[in-house]
């Protein structure tokens, strides 16, 4: 068995807080630029790129955001349109086809009963 070595803390040394207590206790100083910013300074994921806008440029990347969402569903709302076109025509093709194999169908259909009909007047005239 391989044995593991842990580090001593030298005396001179401070104790190094681990990752999860750092983000737990809430009061984290991050440097950005030299300087140091509380949580309360910090963007967060939802106004990251906006914020730093000027109030002008932040309206028009919303504006510019729900033109783009607008325009998304607009184009989704198309191609449901043509989808839905598609899938009619498909429809009274598959209905035209199944007429024509009706048509056809009826039309063996007269003809085996003639040529039934035949059959048994021949054969009627043969017996007698």
């Amino acid at each position: 068995m391989m044995e593991t070595s842990r580090k001593r803390q030298l005396e001179g040394e401070e104790v190094i807080s681990s990752k999860k207590r750092v983000t737990s206790s809430g009061k984290v100083q991050v440097q950005v630029n030299g300087k140091e910013v509380n949580d309360a300074e910090m963007p967060t994921d939802e106004n990251l790129e906006v914020r730093s806008c000027p109030e002008n440029a932040r309206l028009l990347l919303i504006q510019s955001l729900k033109l783009f969402r607008k325009g998304a569903i607009y184009r989704r709302m198309k191609h449901y349109a043509r989808s839905y076109e598609r899938a009619e025509q498909a429809v009274a093709d598959l209905e035209e086809t199944c007429a024509t194999y009706a048509a056809g169908i009826a039309a063996m259909d007269a003809c085996w009963t003639l040529v039934c009909k035949y059959q048994v007047s021949i054969t009627n005239v043969l017996s007698a």
